[in-house]
């Protein structure tokens, strides 16, 4: 197996920041259009739009977090599981966006129940100190 995991080429990265571009487009217009007017409706001090906020802040504060909680479930839960199962992060099924090395053993385990996306600290082995590991941390 390689050192490193494949890379998208740049069509590929074009065409998914396209496609999530679009989503996140559809989803800001269905917000303006759809969901704000209403609860904007909803914010008149009338009795009788008690029960219409009671709804939305039920709506705002129970239902949104567990409509959240389950699509990253979705996303990445069957991913993560695969990498606990496997051992191995990236999965060897995959490409990545930037040059990364994969990742064997607890590491690889402790990244997929541990996901972050947005940042990845440095590379370590096991003999790693804690001054080894503050000199590959300042270069990041």
């Amino acid at each position: 197996m390689e050192e490193f995991a494949p890379i998208y080429s740049p069509q590929e990265r074009i065409f998914i920041t396209i496609k999530w571009l679009v989503i996140g487009l559809a989803i800001f217009i269905a917000y303006n259009y759809l969901v704000k007017p209403h609860l904007v409706s909803l914010g008149s001090c009338n009795p009788e739009n008690f029960a219409d906020v009671q709804v939305a802040i039920y709506l705002l504060y129970v239902v949104i977090p567990a409509l959240f909680f389950f699509v990253f479930s979705l996303l990445e839960g069957v991913r993560s599981v695969k990498i606990i199962k496997y051992g191995v992060s990236p999965l060897p099924s995959e490409k990545v966006f930037i040059k990364t090395k994969y990742v064997y053993g607890w590491r690889s385990r402790l990244k997929g129940t541990s996901k972050n996306t947005f940042s990845q600290g440095p590379d370590l082995k096991e003999s790693t100190t804690c001054d080894e590991y503050f000199a590959l941390k300042s270069n990041y």
